[in-house]
């Protein structure tokens, strides 16, 4: 909630940023029975929105945790709301404005009936082939590089944090509650304590607390491997001073089984221990469409071949 801000004292400037594009409350209905998710940030409910021709269409609603909000400083919140007003991807999900109802911040995006690519995934009678992967790399990285060319890091790059559509076809980055956009050296630095997610950050996060395209670079390699293991916990079963001191010593996530060789070799370009090492998502992107051709090209039958939960669950290398 915002109660931890006096709008009444907010300059006018201030007022109009976190005005602009204002939903109408009365246009907005939450079907706040079940959520769709939750996180430290904020809950997420499906809704209605009415539009301008009348009709409602289904939307995602994200309200905004009361200690969340406490948490931050009126600048920070114009800044996520201008971080959501600013893009404009296919493969991001949409940002359809805010509204205040009893006081409290709620942000309503487009809604992806399909749910989660963790869920997805994670779901054993899910039947997942290579080309659905590969085909979700490559949306994730057009997402990515669209936010590196925005000067936009995104902070939370994970398999819970991509929506897929009604049938599991489009998938589309969100929850950018973390996003923030770079200053000039392209770099965002944390200046107060928050909660991180310890198993995707990079190395470097941890302790300079500095957010680069670079460790976004390293989050997707995480994510890739999620993929690949469907779903499991990385670094399980260390926790977050286990797996600082783990990277420090210049270990990694170890290759799934059902990863082919080129792939994870890919990965582990994006867990360069010197971020400058590690490639950019424009890099990322051409070289993922160049392994992939050379792996259908011995294998032709691999884009149809369907994979399972590896047996032997990977942890660590």
């Amino acid at each position: 909630m915002l109660t931890g801000y006096d709008f009444d004292k907010l300059p006018l400037d201030t007022l109009y940023n976190l005005m602009d594009d204002q939903l109408n409350p009365k246009d907005l209905v939450v079907l706040n029975t079940q959520p769709l998710g939750s996180g430290i940030s904020a809950t997420v409910y499906k809704g209605s929105y009415k539009t301008t021709t009348g009709d409602y269409m289904p939307v995602a609603v994200k309200i905004l945790n009361y200690e969340y909000a406490l948490l931050l400083n009126t600048a920070e919140l114009i800044d996520e709301l201008k971080v959501l007003r600013q893009v404009e991807h296919s493969n991001i999900v949409n940002f359809i404005g805010h509204t205040y109802i009893d006081r409290t911040l709620h942000i309503v995006t487009e809604y992806m009936a399909g749910g989660s690519l963790y869920d997805y995934i994670q779901n054993d009678d899910t039947p997942l082939k290579y080309q659905d992967t590969f085909d979700y790399m490559d949306q994730i990285l057009s997402a990515m590089v669209y936010l590196s060319e925005q000067q936009i890091v995104h902070r939370d790059l994970a398999a819970r944090n991509c929506l897929l559509n009604h049938d599991y076809t489009v998938l589309k980055v969100t929850d950018f509650g973390l996003a923030r956009s770079v200053d000039f050296n392209g770099e965002y630095k944390i200046l107060h304590e928050t909660a991180l997610p310890t198993r995707w950050i990079a190395i470097e996060a941890f302790s300079l607390r500095k957010f680069t395209e670079k460790t976004d670079v390293w989050s997707f390699g995480v994510l890739v491997w999620e993929l690949f293991t469907r779903g499991a916990t990385p670094y399980d079963p260390l926790d977050h001073f286990q797996i600082q001191d783990f990277l420090n010593k210049g270990r990694r996530l170890q290759g799934p089984e059902t990863c082919p060789d080129q792939i994870y070799a890919l990965m582990i370009t994006c867990w360069d221990g010197e971020p400058n090492k590690r490639p950019t998502f424009k890099q990322l992107q051409k070289d993922l469409k160049e392994r992939i051709r050379h792996l259908t090209s011995v294998n032709k039958q691999l884009i149809e071949t369907g994979y399972e939960r590896p047996n032997n669950r990977p942890l660590t290398n």
